[in-house]
């Protein structure tokens, strides 16, 4: 059975692993580079293999009522609309849309000049506008692109994980072909689905955009981020750490060693570990699922009249 070893930080844990594997890596710098880079593969495989408790965090989505206030003034073929009485550039919404009253086109926003003037178009090309020149126009100006936590990984329960709305989660595919068809309905949102930008920012969509203000929480696994300085911590709590060890000694014995016998050892400590993180992550789990306790007294109060000795007048009596 494996003893249970308390690594505190990534110090520790690589200094552990050359103590264990007797790796040479005061002097040897190539030795003391493949041990780091093998608790970091170990982390992520041990991460990756499971919803760990300890990798579930909660996002919190404010989400934005359409803005209509003023009025705007178009061009035929401008690029820009100029506002009276807005305040656009306070009121800055993430991948905003626009439409104009009157014209069925939707338009992407792609900047916020200032309070009275913005820029049609997506980052890096400008469009332009393909209706009629007007002047005092009705408009509304909406989002339903929402920006996720920088270490978002993969939502938790996506069919749970909303709260006051519960929408369904779609293929990128089906959500744009709705997004097609719906591209203007408002209302709670009924779908969803997740994005990534190309500097891989992550991002939640719905169908319809918000109505009204509202906040939306969810659950989702975060990501990792490699270990790098010796203070660094494993989001694993220290009580499980050891297992990042015996995972990276398996693979150094098995990859840089080829000697299997060993790394079939450190398997078998991994292993025990492994079962024990699992064992206290079905507990954990089962701990957060509501329980009907038990009444004692009303098992009492029952245990008394079942012991009652049977009397026919019972009844007769009670009635009169």
């Amino acid at each position: 059975m494996a003893r249970q070893i308390f690594l505190e930080n990534f110090l520790d844990i690589y200094t552990f692993i050359a103590e264990q594997g007797n790796i040479e890596i005061t002097v040897s710098t190539e030795n003391l580079n493949k041990v780091k880079t093998l608790c970091n593969v170990a982390d992520d495989i041990i991460n990756s293999a499971f919803e760990w408790w300890y990798l579930q965090k909660q996002f919190r989505v404010n989400l934005e009522p359409p803005y209509e206030t003023g009025t705007l003034t178009t061009t035929v073929e401008g690029t820009t609309f100029a506002g009276s009485g807005t305040a656009w550039s306070t009121n800055l919404l993430a991948k905003a849309k626009i439409q104009v009253v009157g014209d069925a086109e939707v338009y992407p926003v792609q900047s916020m000049d200032s309070d009275t003037a913005l820029t049609l178009g997506v980052p890096g090309q400008t469009i332009t506008y393909k209706g009629d020149a007007a002047s005092g126009a009705s408009y509304k100006i909406w989002t339903d692109v929402y920006v996720l936590p920088s270490d978002f990984k993969e939502m938790l329960q996506p069919h749970q994980a909303f709260w006051p709305y519960y929408p369904q989660p779609l293929g990128i595919r089906e959500f744009r072909r709705m997004q097609r068809d719906f591209a203007t309905d408002e209302g709670p949102p009924e779908f969803y689905t997740l994005e990534s930008d190309e500097d891989g920012t992550q991002s939640i969509i719905f169908i319809p955009f918000p109505f009204e203000l509202a906040t939306v929480e969810g659950d989702y696994v975060q990501m990792t981020t490699p270990l790098s300085a010796d203070g660094d911590k494993p989001l694993m709590p220290r009580d499980y750490r050891d297992a990042i060890a015996w995972k990276a000694l398996q693979l150094w014995f098995q990859g840089e060693r080829n000697d299997m016998e060993r790394a079939r050892y450190f398997e078998g400590l991994f292993e025990v570990r492994r079962a024990r993180m699992l064992g206290d992550h079905k507990t954990r789990q089962q701990e957060d699922l509501p329980m009907i306790r038990p009444s004692f007294r009303r098992y009492e109060r029952r245990s008394r009249r079942s012991s009652r000795v049977y009397d026919s007048n019972w009844t007769r009596r009670t009635l009169r």
